[in-house]
């Protein structure tokens, strides 16, 4: 059974607020950083650091687009997934902790390295802090939440 576009279009937006605010608040308690620098630092991967850092209120805002979609991006990717691979339904709580990992290796090993952010490999301690944020704000929150997709596709029953 396939998902209906309109009720995907919804789930892919409630969970993509819930999971890039749940990342975002995560990181600003994790980290103690200020959220205005980091919706900066965020938008850094594009503007480089000199621009990004000085940009004020718009780098902000850049930054707080590239998040929301990053998450939107992340959200919509594990619909097709969670559709085509049967192991998903019946396993979400392994299927997010994996899926958390896969999202951290690919946005550091992949997304940072081509960005403008000149980051060095981080010590482990980071590495563990960052997939863990991933692994509990991101990847479990969509699986779980993913229980609201199988809902939207039950056949709504005729009154008699």
């Amino acid at each position: 059974m396939t998902i209906k576009i309109k009720d995907s279009f919804r789930w892919i937006a409630f969970t993509t607020l819930i999971v890039g605010t749940l990342d975002a608040v995560a990181a600003i308690v994790v980290y103690q950083a200020d959220p205005f620098r980091l919706f900066q630092f965020i938008s850094s991967g594009a503007l480089g650091r000199e621009t990004a850092f000085g940009g004020g209120v718009g780098s902000f805002l850049l930054g707080v687009f590239f998040h929301y979609f990053i998450a939107a991006c992340w959200t919509t990717l594990f619909v097709l997934l969670y559709d085509k691979i049967q192991w998903i339904r019946f396993n979400k709580l392994v299927a997010g902790l994996v899926y958390g990992l896969v999202i951290w290796v690919v946005m550091n090993m992949i997304v940072l390295k081509l960005s403008r952010i000149d980051a060095a490999t981080p010590p482990i301690k980071q590495i563990v802090i960052g997939a863990t944020i991933l692994v509990f704000a991101v990847g479990l929150p969509i699986a779980l939440l993913s229980g609201r997709l199988d809902r939207s596709r039950r056949p709504s029953r005729a009154k008699a």
